[in-house]
């Protein structure tokens, strides 16, 4: 019984980190006075010296378990910089228009039918809360079939009998563009940083009890 760890490591990515966490605290080491041991991200730091000295500041009570930081000494490349911009941009624009296609926003008469199934149904019954959400009786394709949340409301365009996207083929269209953008643009976005000189890489520092 006692105390592990106090020793500054590093490693090159927060998934290695996850690992590490998993491997040697929560799986390896028992609760220790009703309490399990955690995982805490306690920012991030533009020098190594900088970042060290925090860690050693930490005593084991305020790290209980692992803690670790974020190491960033250079900024990102322009080139790079863009490229999360161009992602994000084209993930606000799906997410603005998966609100705008969705049944409920765009149908406009009080019914509407699915051509697969031939099933006919309100149109409000496409449009739920949170709280009335995930219920038992919902077709699974249905409870699965959720887009985007816009505040309280979920948005839901499959048929709740067959699961047929309900959408216009022009709308299922242009959302698979802009995921195809999506995915194209995080490969550029992954690819380039495996070529960033500054690399960010992150440090971590175990204090466990195992007993």
């Amino acid at each position: 019984m006692g105390w592990i760890g106090g020793d500054i490591e590093r490693c090159e990515s927060e998934k290695e980190i996850q690992g590490i966490w998993y491997d040697t605290v929560e799986y390896e080491i028992p609760r220790h006075m009703g309490d399990s041991n955690s995982l805490r991200y306690k920012g991030e730091f533009k020098s190594e010296k900088e970042a060290k000295a925090y860690l050693n500041k930490l005593d084991r009570d305020s790290i209980l378990g692992m803690a670790y930081v974020k190491v960033n000494t250079g900024k990102e490349s322009s080139q790079l910089k863009a490229a999360r911009e161009l992602l994000e941009k084209e993930k606000k624009k799906l997410g603005k228009f998966l609100v705008e296609s969705s049944v409920i926003n765009t149908h406009k008469g009080k019914t509407i039918g699915c051509t697969k199934c031939g099933s006919s149904f309100p149109l409000d019954y496409f449009k739920y809360y949170k709280d009335a959400y995930n219920t038992s009786y919902m077709h699974q394709d249905f409870r699965e079939s959720v887009d985007v949340k816009a505040g309280s409301t979920i948005y839901v365009n499959t048929c709740p009998i067959c699961g047929e996207d309900l959408r216009s083929d022009t709308n299922k269209k242009r959302i698979a563009g802009y995921r195809e953008n999506i995915r194209k643009y995080a490969k550029r976005v992954e690819d380039l940083i495996k070529t960033e000189k500054h690399k960010p890489y992150y440090l971590y520092k175990i204090a466990a009890y195992v007993g």
